[in-house]
């Protein structure tokens, strides 16, 4: 039988030895990194990252943020719709078709012809003169704190006569102070016409007055009734365009309008 040596022996034993302690090492190395210095590391760097650095969104864009993740710049909705409407060409519809010519649109808007010289009056100055006021209408605070205009800046009776000339003008009746009287008379039995445009008023005392609306059809209008009475003196109205006659004896007059 052989017999080993006994040194060979140890030796062989302490390399099994050395062999386990080297296979341990490892192990246990490998699952310290594996599962406690690289999750470290990464928390590391993590934490290092410098979240001061961001890309913010301007003037018409939307997006951005920091820059940890991945970001977008786009452009703003209210700056797309502006870029389309300055890239497509207008085309005026409706009213607006006849801006070339102004007096055509304002027409077409329905501006009256006063309404028309304030829009196109070319100063201050000039539009109180298209509303016919004496100068500019001015605040007195002193008087009133909310509004108060300097009533001597306006022109108030002719504002107030063109109103009054306007609205009874409307109807085609009524009486105008500023009226004068004819100075012709009228003879009994001829017929007349009222030639203006507005009514005028026929003066008949102690007579019988007819009117017609084409010279062909009469209708007894008034009676003066006998002089001394009520109703010797009277004003008989006769629309423009319209034959009136008189009979009896008085004198008769037309009151007109003002030129």
């Amino acid at each position: 039988m052989a017999v080993r040596d006994f040194r060979l022996v140890k030796l062989e034993a302490l390399d099994a030895i050395r062999a386990d302690i080297v296979a341990e090492t490892t192990a246990a190395v490998q699952a310290l990194l594996v599962g406690n210095i690289e999750p470290a590391l990464q928390l590391i760097f993590e934490s290092k990252a410098d979240a001061a650095r961001v890309i913010a969104a301007g003037t018409g864009l939307t997006g951005g943020g920091d820059l940890s993740l991945d970001r977008t710049l786009a452009l703003s909705q209210a700056v797309l719709d502006s870029l389309a409407r300055a890239d497509s060409a207008l085309q005026p519809q409706g009213n607006l078709a006849g801006l070339g010519n102004a007096d055509a649109a304002l027409a077409n808007l329905g501006a009256t012809d006063k309404g028309k010289a304030v829009l196109k009056a070319a100063d201050a100055a000039a539009q109180r003169e298209a509303l016919e006021l004496k100068g500019a209408a001015t605040r007195d605070i002193s008087v009133n704190p909310d509004f108060s205009v300097e009533a001597t800046r306006l022109a108030p009776r002719s504002a107030i006569r063109a109103l009054v000339d306007e609205q009874i003008a409307a109807v085609g009746v009524g009486f105008h102070p500023d009226a004068t009287f004819a100075a012709e008379t009228r003879a009994d039995g001829t017929t007349y016409q009222n030639p203006t445009e507005h009514a005028i008023f026929v003066y008949a005392r102690n007579r019988r007055l007819s009117t017609s609306t084409d010279n062909v059809t009469w209708s007894p209008t008034l009676d003066t009734g006998v002089s001394g009475t009520d109703f010797a003196h009277c004003y008989a109205p006769i629309l423009p365009g319209h034959y009136y006659r008189l009979f009896a004896t008085g004198p008769v007059w037309e009151l007109r309008w003002r030129p």
